[in-house]
């Protein structure tokens, strides 16, 4: 046989390999995508939007459903048309509800809460920062109750730049400076390709480090992003005319301890340095439930289905207590 039909052969071996392979990641999850695909560039301004409607995608042990409306927001099921009050959530992946289905997000939750006295929306965009949130609360009608909630495993971190965490590609979000921007859509979108990635973390799992505000090694940085982050309140209450309010999803690491080992460098307790806004008091309320381990997915920073109706629950008692948010005072954490 000539060196040619070697080659030849070898590589159809390699394609009927790579193809079974697709083939049975494929099967494996019920023939939904791997990863989420939508988003999509924006035309114009910073960032990244999402693609109106539904989608679904593999995440962990199931597969998600993600329905975005014409409006770029993701889906509120029972959320009526019109309602006297309209409440708007702005955030990142955890108000959006990374992981999470429709009906399991903090938004959903609410919105069951509240019934139809009031209409949520749902304006959570993953990889958003504390500089985008106030982009984002300049969209919100006038007379809308807007509810800013900050990540503090990530937002701290986030705040170091204007820009966003990733850019869409193929409908997918990826690193700016990563491999995922430079391949083809095809390839991104296999299952072959996810299955690498999983392969990849299993064998080096990828950890986040400390928030800023709870890690003693970046004390100085910390500090230059504690200021940057009152002032980013002091924006949103001039946006508002006093009318923002704030809460902060606290680190899971803070709900159950042994989550410390999932951040690099180790730490052996939690010592924050400072603080969040959190006028609705959410932190303190989250560190203080007595199952404080169940309201994050396994693996991930992410709220779980209870996490979201634990918060849901609790600003739902939050609001209405205090319908009036420029009355609000900051809460102690």
């Amino acid at each position: 046989m000539s060196r040619g039909l070697r080659l030849l052969r070898g590589a159809l071996l390699t394609l009927l390999v790579l193809g079974l392979i697709e083939a049975g990641a494929r099967v494996s999850v019920g023939n939904v995508a791997r990863l989420p695909a939508f988003f999509k560039a924006n035309s114009e301004g910073p960032g990244y939007g999402l693609t109106p409607g539904r989608h679904r995608y593999w995440h962990r042990d199931r597969a998600i459903t993600v329905e975005i409306e014409a409006s770029g927001f993701r889906r509120v099921p029972g959320a009526p048309a019109t309602a006297p009050r309209t409440i708007w959530l702005i955030g990142d992946s955890q108000v959006f509800g990374w992981g999470l289905d429709d009906r399991e997000t903090i938004a959903t939750r609410l919105q069951a809460l509240l019934g139809p006295t009031a209409k949520v929306v749902n304006a959570g965009m993953p990889g958003y920062g504390p500089v985008a949130y106030t982009r984002v609360i300049r969209t919100a009608p006038a007379d809308a109750v807007s509810v800013v909630m900050f990540t503090e495993t990530n937002d701290g971190q986030d705040a170091f730049s204007t820009e966003t965490f990733g850019m869409a590609h193929c409908g997918i979000l990826v690193a700016p400076e990563g491999i995922g921007r430079s391949l083809p859509c095809w390839f991104l979108r296999s299952h072959l390709f996810s299955t690498a990635v999983d392969l990849r973390n299993v064998i080096a799992p990828s950890q986040l480090a400390p928030p800023l505000n709870c890690n003693p090694t970046l004390r100085s940085s910390s500090a230059v992003i504690a200021t940057r982050i009152r002032d980013t309140e002091d924006v949103l209450d001039k946006v508002t005319a006093g009318r923002a309010l704030t809460a902060t999803v606290p680190w899971d690491a803070r709900l159950e301890a042994k989550r410390l080992r999932d951040y690099v460098p180790r730490l052996n307790k939690v010592a924050c340095n400072w603080h969040f806004p959190d006028r609705l008091g959410l932190v303190p309320h989250l560190t203080a439930h007595s199952d404080g381990g169940q309201l994050f997915q396994h693996q991930d920073h992410h709220l779980s289905a209870r996490g979201a109706d634990a918060v849901a629950r609790h600003l739902a008692a939050r609001l209405a207590a205090r319908p009036e948010p420029a009355a609000q005072a900051p809460a102690a954490d």
